[in-house]
C-alpha cells in the first residue's frame, strides 16, 4: 500500500478557471483623500496587514507623478489600484492615474459603509479606510461607465438662446 501524497494530487474545478482573485491582481492598493490644497496617501499591501499611512503631498499633477513614480519603483513596477473619494476635485487626478498606467477608482462618498457611531473624520483616516476596502473583497466598486469627457460637461445654451 502506498502514502497519500497530497502534493501530488491536483482537482480542477469552476473556480480554479475563474482569474486569481483581486487581491493578487495589484502589487498595492492605494488610498487617497483628495482635497484642493492636499492628498492624504494611505498604502494597502496584499494580505492581511493593516494599512500604512504614507503621509500628505501636495495636490498638483507634479508632486503626484513623483509619488506615483515612486510607489511603482517600491512594488517593483506592479500595477497598483488607487482609490479615492468623489468630490469636487473632479476627475483630472482620475485621468492622470489612468495615464501612468495604473487602476483607479473614484467612489461615491455614499458607497463607502460607516459604522453607528463613527463621527470622527480626518484625512488620514479617510486615506486607510479607502485602502482597506479597496484590498477587501467588499470594497467599493465602480461603475464601468468610464468618467465624462471634459466637452461632455460643458454647458451649452438651450435652443433659441432662451433659458426657461
Amino acid at each position: 500500500m502506498t502514502e497519500f501524497n497530497a502534493e501530488s494530487v491536483s482537482f480542477h474545478t469552476a473556480a480554479s478557471a475563474v482569474e486569481p482573485a483581486a487581491s493578487e491582481a495589484y502589487a498595492a492598493y492605494v488610498g487617497l483623500d483628495v482635497h484642493k490644497e492636499t492628498i492624504a496617501i494611505a498604502i494597502a499591501e496584499p494580505g492581511r496587514q493593516e494599512p500604512v499611512c504614507e503621509g500628505e503631498i501636495a495636490n498638483t499633477p507634479k508632486r503626484m507623478e513623483r509619488k506615483i513614480q515612486r510607489l511603482s519603483g517600491r512594488y517593483g513596477g506592479g500595477l497598483l489600484q488607487f482609490v479615492y473619494e468623489a468630490g469636487p476635485c473632479g476627475y483630472g487626478l482620475y485621468r492622470q492615474l489612468l495615464a501612468s498606467g495604473h487602476d483607479a477608482q473614484v467612489v461615491a462618498p455614499s458607497r463607502i459603509p460607516k459604522a453607528p457611531g463613527e463621527r470622527i473624520k480626518t484625512d488620514r483616516r479617510d486615506a486607510l479606510k479607502l485602502a482597506r476596502l479597496a484590498r477587501s473583497s467588499r470594497g467599493p466598486k465602480s461603475d464601468d461607465k468610464a468618467p465624462p469627457s471634459k466637452s461632455a460637461l460643458t454647458v451649452k445654451p438651450a435652443k433659441g438662446g432662451k433659458r426657461s
